[in-house]
């Protein structure tokens, strides 16, 4: 016969029976396997965030003990004084060449600093991982983009432009862009970005030196400068020469 006889049939018929049972017993397993890996990921994620938590902890406290403690901020810099602290180096160098004591402590020390290459190296691994909260860094972000401005510009000062001088001028004389403050350095770019022919630096320049201005008195190189920026039309160089002028002074015939 073609067809199945009553026996193949029931054969048949327990073969489909025995399949669908180890089917429906691995779908168990299965489902029961995928509910117990669940409830373990839930765990793992809340032990995770816990952990987490305590990570975050102990960072904010690394971070905080990075400080500088005049600052407040992440040294660009950072030194160890003698009291054993971190400091930004322009900050503690200033507070100790006022004051011979800790500014933590109160302590009497001395005035020696330390370079501190390894916690330099570490706050910059710690930034640049994302590792520490953005209200600890942006200050420090702040001073590395404007150390890499400054940099660029004594680069182009240093090659003659006038306008770069002039802009270091400035930030040396009130101590900005990271810059510490030296009226000494700040009037060497002075004298820089009046070589290079800017009239606003010929007219300051002739003020200092008609001033005695953080310069020895010399009303004849006051009158030379002030001469050359009245020229290209500076309203500071025509105010020292209307000076001189109007005292006959620096060998100049009085016309009041």
């Amino acid at each position: 016969h073609c067809g199945l006889s009553h026996f193949g049939s029931r054969l048949l018929a327990s073969a489909i029976l025995a399949q669908t049972i180890v089917a429906r017993i691995d779908f168990q397993q299965l489902l029961a396997h995928s509910e117990a890996s669940a409830a373990m990921a839930k765990r793992s994620v809340q032990d995770d965030g816990a952990s987490s938590k305590r990570f975050r902890a102990a960072i904010d406290k690394s971070a905080d003990d990075l400080l500088c403690p005049i600052t407040h901020a992440l040294p660009l810099d950072p030194v160890f004084a003698e009291d054993g602290r971190v400091y930004e180096r322009t900050a503690i160098e200033e507070w100790l060449s006022q004051h011979q004591r800790s500014p933590v402590t109160n302590l009497a020390m001395g005035t020696k600093v330390f370079g501190a290459t390894q916690i330099k190296s570490l706050i910059e691994r710690m930034v640049e991982s994302d590792a520490l909260p953005e209200d600890k860094v942006r200050a420090w972000k702040t001073l590395i983009r404007e150390r890499e401005e400054v940099e660029q510009v004594r680069r182009s000062a240093q090659v003659g432009d006038a306008a770069s001088a002039l802009k270091l001028e400035s930030w040396l004389n009130d101590g900005r862009k990271g810059l510490k403050k030296d009226e000494a350095q700040a009037f060497d770019y002075l004298c820089k970005a009046a070589e290079a022919g800017d009239a606003t630096a010929m007219g300051r320049l002739s003020e200092k030196y008609s001033l005695g201005d953080g310069v020895t008195e010399n009303n004849a190189l006051a009158l030379r400068w002030a001469a050359a920026a009245a020229a290209l039309g500076d309203g500071v160089g025509m105010k020292v020469l209307a000076k001189f002028y109007g005292t006959g002074s620096a060998g100049v015939a009085g016309d009041p």
